[in-house]
């Protein structure tokens, strides 16, 4: 889908507004919005801006007061560390590319309220976005959007061009030139367009040689599509979760933490030591646990992405998008209860770990709580970590108690045989969750 169009008025600012009707990538370069002929002339544009503009009011014109030292170093270091600079960049913070969102302007395109409330919610309006929702605290937000709007250009504003006969143009224009094709609004559209399965691959309509609708293709996309048009279309109706997977986590960018932010892991590996469930749920923002609450920043959420992407990841790794479930064993999970316990009946994992309630008995290196493990790993990554877990992280401080040959010291329990001992301990688990 595309950003919802009802109320913007109160969200955006209408110069910003009939700028961008008129040329998105002037922009933006990587718009997937097109550059309407008729809406892209001056007239026409500042009428769908003006039109837009009065379905809602902003309120929010009081001068914010200026920021002090304080406050500016503790923006800053909200921006980097949530990342913010993986995708975006303002003035003198981030290192322009072409890929990132330029933040300078963003005073002349938000109101600071509307700011503020974008940064909170900003699926709120349009679901698939690539922003994602961050674990920020009270008052975070507000801080972050009067400072961004600080750092932003100044802006010279044009006098408004409604008038009730051009708002009432630009309504017509709205509901006859496509908008409302991508775009929800409560306004009846008027922009028909011809079935998929009856367009033909030539060089005519929209996307020809001299069309009236510009999406910018580039050649070898412009090929793409023809060699798509010319042979069966039902791609469009299959939904493969390892290519979804693929094509939204490059979009994303979330390579910029996973793969460069020291304490993230890596995504190649993910998907055979997380469950998908888990992962579409913690992706989404889903569950409030932090597995790595040490990090300054943590992973943000993606609502709309989290399902589709936790099953490809998974299936990625070769793995079940879905994971097989089976009830504890009671006899074994019992004997897994007293494996975990101090010695010499157990070995010493609640020294580290958190069950439950109930805190770790030493606190300086805490691992995961056993509430949340086996709903969150994979039960044959949870044999291999525990088994050998240096091998799978050289700098982790979580000891292995089994020897090469699968024994253990605690000879009472299944004559030390270590599968055995490492599979009682996952039953155990299973019970645990909260």
């Amino acid at each position: 889908d595309a950003p919802a169009l009802d109320g913007i008025g109160a969200r955006l600012r209408e110069d910003w507004i009939a700028r961008w009707v008129a040329d998105p990538r002037a922009i933006r370069p990587d718009a997937h919005m097109p550059q309407i002929r008729i809406a892209s002339r001056p007239e026409n544009a500042r009428a769908i801006a003006a039109y837009l503009a009065s379905t809602g009011t902003n309120s929010n014109a009081t001068p914010q007061a200026k920021l002090t030292s304080v406050e500016i170093k503790r923006a800053q270091a909200l921006f980097e560390n949530q990342h913010c600079d993986a995708c975006h960049y303002t003035e003198g913070v981030g290192t322009p590319e072409l890929k990132k969102v330029s933040l300078s302007n963003v005073a002349s395109k938000f109101y600071p309220s509307a700011l503020q409330a974008y940064i909170e919610k900003p699926d709120a309006f349009y679901k698939w976005t690539a922003m994602p929702r961050f674990r920020l605290g009270s008052g975070d937000a507000e801080l972050l959007a009067r400072w961004l709007i600080s750092r932003s250009l100044s802006f010279a504003s044009t006098p408004s061009a409604s008038t009730p006969q051009v708002v009432e143009h630009g309504n017509e224009l709205v509901q006859s030139l496509g908008c409302l094709n991508c775009h929800a609004m409560n306004l009846p559209n008027k922009f028909a367009t011809m079935p998929l399965a009856r367009v033909e691959a030539t060089h005519g309509g929209c996307i020809g040689s001299q069309p009236t609708i510009d999406f910018g293709f580039a050649p070898v996309e412009r090929s793409a599509i023809d060699l798509w048009l010319s042979n069966q279309r039902n791609s469009l109706t299959r939904n493969v979760p390892i290519e979804f997977a693929e094509r939204h986590y490059a979009r994303l960018r979330c390579v910029e933490c996973h793969q460069r932010v020291e304490g993230v892991p890596g995504l190649d590996r993910l998907g055979e030591k997380l469950k998908p469930e888990w992962m579409g749920r913690f992706i989404a923002g889903d569950i409030a646990q932090k597995p790595r609450p040490w990090l300054a920043s943590q992973m943000p959420a993606f609502p709309q992405f989290g399902g589709d992407i936790g099953r490809g990841l998974a299936e990625a790794s070769g793995f079940a998008p879905r994971s097989r479930t089976n009830a504890p064993v009671a006899e074994l999970a019992k004997i897994g209860g007293q494996l975990v316990q101090a010695p010499p009946t157990g070995l010493a994992c609640v020294q580290c770990h958190a069950n439950g309630a109930t805190m770790p008995t030493v606190s300086d290196a805490p691992g995961m709580n056993f509430a949340f493990i086996a709903a969150r790993l994979q039960p044959s990554y949870f044999q291999r970590w525990v088994r050998k877990p240096s091998v799978i992280d050289p700098h982790t401080k979580m000891p292995s108690y089994f020897t090469d040959e699968g024994t253990s010291p605690l000879k009472q329990y299944f004559g030390g045989d270590a599968d055995k001992q490492i599979a009682a301990i996952w039953e155990y688990l299973q019970t645990r969750h909260e």
